[in-house]
């Protein structure tokens, strides 16, 4: 699992094993196949999935295409930095997906914009939860950027075990 960007689906056996994770978008049904960026990338030691999303309703992700509907605002699609699943069992990870090939050229060209920017929006999180010191150097809004943030669940796994320094919240 070294620092390479494949999409995989989540294997139901990630869901079973998992049923109380927090604010993850919802596992594979029969209707729908969710694929996911999985980038082995350690962020305290951690691999995470990345979801890709269809429709990106944020920009704390990365975009990879702009989709336009006669007489509507249009959309993003791309992979949802807030919905990262944490995957350090490589038996979670079921059968490659193919993507658009433009979508996928343009992961595959910033790679390693996608691994800097996930990053930086974990440790992020962790300045917002009070862990550690510094300033935000992913995230805009860390109000709105992490109030539904699957992080949320792998505080143990990211050192968080209670604030060291005070939460800085915008005034």
């Amino acid at each position: 699992m070294g620092n390479k960007l494949t999409f995989h689906r989540l294997t139901s056996e990630f869901f079973v094993d998992n049923p109380s994770l927090k604010e993850i978008l919802e596992p594979d049904t029969a209707n729908k196949i969710r694929p996911y960026g999985y980038i082995s990338v350690k962020v305290k030691g951690n691999n995470f999935a990345i979801p890709i999303r269809t429709r990106l309703p944020h920009k704390t992700g990365f975009i990879t295409a702009t989709n336009t509907i006669v007489g509507s605002r249009g959309f993003n699609s791309g992979l949802d930095y807030t919905k990262a699943v944490l995957v350090n069992d490589a038996r979670y990870l079921g059968i490659t997906f193919k993507i658009k090939p433009a979508e996928y050229k343009k992961v595959r060209k910033n790679q390693n914009r996608i691994i800097s920017e996930f990053t930086s929006f974990v440790e992020d999180y962790l300045i917002f939860k009070g862990h550690k010191f510094g300033e935000y150097q992913f995230v805009k809004d860390p109000e709105t950027a992490f109030r539904y943030c699957t992080l949320v669940n792998y505080h143990a796994e990211l050192g968080i075990v209670s604030s060291i320094y005070p939460i800085r919240r915008k005034k």
